[in-house]
């Protein structure tokens, strides 16, 4: 693999080979898959090569010092010819251990997913049933305060502007805390720009000695007590 990668500039280990490099569960294989750009025929002695023509730049990591898709991008490519149940399992372990989060599974869905391409139906199911259905940001932020309120805490200030920034709002924020809350309601977090721009504004938060904590509609409704212990626990430190 790594004489492959050495020898075709652009190629990428993909699909059950990063799977495997990823330690991802439910996925044994000896296959050594590779993805690439291109459109000229390359054979290799015991290498699958996949041709692709939506493979982001950031879709791609580095790891043991070969170029390989990262872990949601992997997961996009294995549903091609995997079950819902397959794949089910597959995010639910990965999710649990922290190897990935649910938005940007659907941040690398919405930029490849299309009618008719494998997987896409697959992976759209698995996420509704895990970030649900409704997912407007005005149903997510009046339950979640409903959850904070209900837990005697004190209410944040809604649509709170970010000191630092001209025209850009936190959904809630105790601001003499320095806390700022988000409730990422968004079906697939958009497109990739938001997702980015997202990263970028809790870095800067932080540069800024805030602390931004974001909430998804699995945590309102499947894990609330995630929600009330974190802002508690923010508030009183």
């Amino acid at each position: 693999m790594r004489t492959v990668l050495a020898t075709w500039p652009g190629s990428v280990v993909s699909h059950e080979s990063a799977a495997v490099l990823h330690e991802f569960p439910f996925v044994d294989t000896d296959r050594m898959v590779l993805s690439h750009h291109t459109r000229t025929t390359h054979d290799f002695p015991g290498v699958e090569v996949r041709r692709t023509h939506d493979l982001d730049g950031w879709h791609v990591t580095t790891l043991d010092g070969m170029r390989v898709t990262t872990v949601a991008r992997t997961i996009i490519d294995l549903a091609q010819d995997r079950s819902v149940r397959h794949m089910s399992a597959i995010v639910d372990q990965l999710v649990s251990r922290e190897a990935v989060d649910l938005l940007e599974i659907g941040a690398v869905l919405g930029s490849t997913g299309r009618r008719g391409k494998p997987g896409t139906v697959t992976m759209r199911e698995v996420l509704e049933a895990r970030l649900g259905e409704d997912q407007s940001g005005s149903v997510l932020e009046r339950r979640g305060r409903r959850l904070i309120a209900g837990a005697g805490l004190p209410m944040p200030v809604g649509e709170y502007p970010v000191p630092w920034t001209t025209g850009r709002r936190f959904d809630d924020a105790y601001p003499e805390r320095r806390v700022a809350i988000e409730w990422d309601s968004r079906r697939f977090h958009g497109q990739l720009a938001s997702f980015e721009a997202d990263r970028v504004r809790d870095r800067d938060a932080a540069v800024h000695g805030w602390v931004v904590v974001r909430f998804t509609w699995d945590d309102v409704h499947n894990h609330p007590s995630r929600i009330v212990e974190t802002v508690g626990a923010l508030l009183a430190a």
